[in-house]
């Protein structure tokens, strides 16, 4: 009975905050354009971003990016690429630009799924800061048992928001081969019907030059008889 008290009073402030997850997006970036998305840093207990993207669709499924902080220094910069992870030190307050480049293609428009979170010096998120802190005000008052139960809380929220982000990638990768793959069925379509069309004209052409040698009348014929 007391385990069950236990367990009700540790999930009880689960029902009453919004956690702030993690933020990711999926954006169309046009041919020739340049296109930057802000991420505000309000809090000084955040020491890392984590920023990961991958191009969907459009063209070679590269793009170039650029992360600058509030003073517009450059933290990191990749150029032509598909897909990448990145550990960003946050040293400062305000306002982190992430810039996707895409003034090298002239005419491919690009899709670029990118998720960005914010965690504290010992790498926890603000999600997980937030249950931690409402969880010990509950119960900090409460037995041992109570704080081994709140750790293994902490940890499979953890757990769960790996899992979460790691399911999210998996459907990322899903949609591109998908877009990729229709994309590719569409080429395949429309050359299987020019071939088609070819095919059945070199047939009917065929057809009507050996029909002609048999008839004497045709100019055709004489043509062919003639040459050969």
């Amino acid at each position: 009975m007391m385990h069950h008290l236990l367990f009700c009073i540790l999930l009880f402030p689960l029902f009453h905050i919004v956690y702030a997850r993690e933020e990711a997006f999926a954006i169309a970036i046009p041919a020739s354009r340049l296109q930057c998305y802000f991420v505000p840093v309000e809090s000084a207990n955040h020491s890392k971003l984590i920023f990961d993207y991958q191009v969907i669709y459009g063209g070679d499924l590269d793009v170039n990016v650029l992360v600058l902080n509030p003073s517009g220094s450059v933290l990191m910069q990749d150029v032509r690429k598909s897909e990448n992870s990145h550990d960003l030190d946050v040293t400062q307050k305000g306002d982190y630009q992430v810039c996707f480049d895409n003034t090298f293609s002239s005419l491919a428009s690009k899709t670029v799924y990118f998720a960005v979170q914010l965690l504290n010096a010992e790498g926890i998120s603000e999600s997980e800061e937030a249950f931690g802190m409402a969880a010990s005000e509950s119960y900090s008052s409460l037995t041992v048992a109570a704080e081994t139960l709140r750790e293994r809380l902490i940890r499979l929220r953890k757990q769960l928001d790996a899992a979460e982000h790691f399911q999210s990638s998996r459907r990322v990768y899903e949609t591109r081969d998908r877009m990729l793959m229709e994309s590719k069925l569409s080429r395949v379509n429309f050359w299987s019907f020019i071939n088609l069309i070819a095919m059945i004209t070199v047939a009917a052409l065929q057809i009507y030059m050996v029909k002609s040698l048999f008839e004497d009348q045709s100019r055709v014929g004489q043509l062919l008889r003639r040459t050969f």
